[in-house]
């Protein structure tokens, strides 16, 4: 079920001082007795700030668009700067229209634009508006690095020009950035700043906005009086300003507190009271996470019908404003209708779509890349390679040439010395002549063709830095922190530009029923650079195939099925001078709602740390079986291993590049000894400190040798 976090956009310079409609219908009445056209840009521009009607302020905001771009033209220097600063407005304010409306490769250009104008204005409160809008469209696409880019930078130019409206709306977008990596102490420290200035400020929207975000990150913490307590208040504001989409995020989160709670028919009242708000607002992706919390209801209360119509209707918008992650959610909940409905073929289709949606880089297109640079890369080594080796052997047999003739030069000036002195001086300069002629061209060729082995050299470096593009797209869930999982980090730090270790992830519902199973895997494959990429993307397309279907397949079930995927696709029979292709892995299924873990290991281990009732841990390790995923002598069905965990037990997976690395004062191997001593010393830490303490323990031992293997540790804490 989806709860709403709130980002701030910036209207117009993010002033949010809310006038009454009485006092805007002055402004209207105001510009239509005003006959200088400055004085009509400052009234279009403070209506268009001040309206809460999202069908009237757009039509102001067009006005001063067009009358700025009219003044623009003045030879008045005031009032071309005067006419600059209203236009970069009123491009602020369309970024703001389309980003609502999920436009959001839209929304971006238009504030950009408001930016290189605000830019040569100077003015850093309009440059810090269109910086923060596009954060939230960034954050709204995925890319958390470049919104907390942008909001950053928001914040510094809003503190810059003590702009407090700005700084709280900074500050509150990014709290949500660190919620959303799971820093809830910082989000809620940034959070209760925000608050305090918009109190301060009497900013009732942002107030709003702000409780509504504390109340979710108090939730978080198990702390749902305190969460109900602030969005009541919120609830309140919000009403008495009349802001529809801040209406709808109260009742939504409101609901989603119920819900979590156990209480369903208060969360059902709550969704449709948020869905018939948001249905009033603007808020497109709110009305679409509301659409689908009231269908997810009616599915738990058996009534496909009902779900099915507000299920279509959030699959139907989804597709419309071209939001992956609703898109997907709505696909995924079209799938549960339909399989309810007993109409398993539609069912499928929604739930591959789903799957499509999730892991979109991980389609055939992809694995055909990987081929295709697979033979691109052995045929460009191979050409290298010929043309080095003839460039060696025309060189030894100019050499050849060059010293039979040079013997034969000698041998007829020592015998006729005396009779052709003249001749013989002629002779030699036009030997040397012609030998430095032939030397010249000579160094020509192999100039040339160390030109071409350069060239060729570049391409290989080019084409390899293209797999990498690949693979990190293949490896992208790094970025998405979902709510259903448990806090993680994950340390992947390849030898090469490509890596031969990867890791997986899948979030997977079981067939009637709304538990849900969370899959990851950590896998080291044969080699590391360009061959060990090759498998990676292999392992990872053949784990998402296997997966396709709607079973709950066991981890030793999965490794069991990728194993003889390998050695079919990759013909391996175990013949003397066979490749021996393959990957060594780590693999669970944990139940998100009881911790129950099932875990089977392909020649890797899983690490267990036990919380004790003194915060102490208790170490575990399971071996995983002595077989590869590939062919091997030792062909055995892998071993399931089954174990309840419990809330603060964590889970350590890895390959064998973190423990075989050589540094330290006698340049010995790390050992997974001493991996296992470090864990134990830093276990009672959050797992982004544990990461960070890992990387730096890492830096420190390896000091200025060479890297020596991939590495992938990934930590999990229930």
């Amino acid at each position: 079920m989806k709860s709403i976090l709130s980002s701030i956009l910036c209207l117009v310079l993010c002033t949010n001082i809310l006038f009454a409609q009485k006092e805007v219908d002055s402004l209207i009445s105001l510009l239509k007795s005003t006959p200088n056209d400055t004085s009509k840009l400052h009234l279009l521009n403070a209506i268009a700030e001040k309206s809460l009607d999202d069908n009237v302020w757009p039509l102001y905001n067009k006005q001063m668009e067009a009358l700025s771009q009219q003044l623009l033209k003045s030879d008045v220097p005031a009032i071309k700067k005067r006419a600059q600063y209203h236009y970069a407005n009123s491009q602020i304010n369309k970024g703001y229209l389309h980003n609502s409306l999920g436009n959001l490769d839209s929304s971006i250009f238009y504030y950009q634009k408001a930016i290189d104008i605000m830019q040569v204005l100077g003015d850093k409160i309009g440059m810090a508006a269109a910086l923060n809008n596009i954060g939230y469209a960034y954050k709204s696409q995925g890319d958390i690095l470049s919104a907390l880019d942008c909001y950053h930078k928001s914040l510094k130019l809003y503190e810059a020009a003590n702009y407090d409206v700005g700084v709280a709306n900074a500050l509150n977008n990014l709290a949500i950035i660190y919620n959303r990596q799971g820093d809830l102490k910082t989000a809620i420290s940034y959070n209760l700043r925000s608050l305090k200035i918009s109190e301060k400020q009497g900013d009732k929207r942002s107030v709003g906005i702000s409780m509504n975000n504390l109340a979710l990150l108090y939730h978080k913490r198990n702390k749902p009086e305190e969460a109900l307590s602030y969005l009541n208040k919120a609830l309140l504001i919000q009403k008495e300003i009349n802001d529809m989409d801040g209406i709808a995020n109260s009742y939504n989160n409101i609901g989603y507190v119920y819900e979590e709670s156990g209480d369903i028919k208060g969360a059902l009242d709550n969704y449709l009271l948020a869905y018939t708000m948001s249905a009033k607002g603007t808020d497109k992706p709110v009305l679409v996470s509301t659409a689908i919390n009231v269908a997810t209801i009616y599915l738990k209360l058996k009534k496909p019908a009902e779900a099915f119509k507000y299920a279509k209707e959030a699959y139907t918008l989804a597709q419309e404003i071209g939001f992956v992650n609703e898109l997907a959610d709505a696909a995924d909940l079209m799938s549960q209708v339909y399989k309810e409905k007993n109409d398993f073929k539609n069912a499928l289709e929604m739930h591959e779509f789903y799957i499509k949606l999730k892991d979109s880089a991980l389609n055939e297109s992809t694995r055909k890349a990987a081929l295709q640079m697979q033979f691109q890369y052995a045929y460009e080594k191979r050409v290298i390679a010929d043309s080095i080796k003839n460039n060696e052997f025309q060189k030894v047999k100019d050499a050849q040439i060059a010293a039979q003739e040079s013997a034969l030069k000698q041998e007829k000036t020592l015998k006729y010395v005396f009779f052709f002195g003249l001749t013989l001086f002629i002779a030699i300069s036009i030997y040397a002549f012609y030998r430095y002629r032939d030397t010249q061209k000579k160094n020509g060729i192999i100039a040339r063709q160390k030109e071409i082995v350069d060239e060729k050299q570049k391409e290989i470096i080019d084409s390899i830095t293209y797999a990498k593009r690949i693979q990190l797209a293949l490896l992208k869930e790094e970025e998405h922190v979902s709510k259903h999982l448990p806090e993680h980090f994950i340390l992947f730090q390849p030898k090469d530009i490509v890596s031969g270790d990867f890791y997986w992830s899948l979030e997977k519902a079981a067939a009637n029923s709304t538990q849900k199973y969370w899959y990851l895997t950590v896998a080291d494959c044969t080699g590391h650079g360009v061959p060990g990429a090759f498998l990676t993307m292999l392992g990872t397309s053949f784990l998402n195939e296997i997966n396709a279907t709607a079973d709950l397949l066991s981890p030793n079930e999965i490794l069991n099925q990728l194993r003889a995927r390998f050695i079919r696709d990759l013909n391996q029979s175990g013949r003397i001078g066979e490749n021996k292709d393959g990957m060594d892995m780590s693999i669970f299924r944990l139940n998100l709602t009881t911790y129950e873990l099932e875990w089977a290991g392909a020649n890797h281990p899983l690490w267990i740390f036990k919380k004790d009732s003194d915060n102490s841990s208790q170490f575990i390790e399971i071996k995983g079986d002595k077989s590869p995923i590939g062919y091997s002598d030792n062909f055995i069905s892998f071993t399931n291993h089954s174990l309840q965990l419990a809330k603060g037990d964590q889970l350590l997976l890895f390959t064998d590049g973190y423990a075989d690395q050589f540094g330290g004062e006698k340049k010995k191997k790390f050992k997974r000894s001493q991996l296992k001593e470090l864990m134990i010393s830093i276990i009672q830490h959050p797992p982004h400190h544990q990461k960070q303490a890992l990387e730096m323990a890492f830096n420190d031992w390896q000091g200025d040798m060479e890297q020596v293997d991939d590495i992938c540790v990934i930590g999990v804490r229930m």
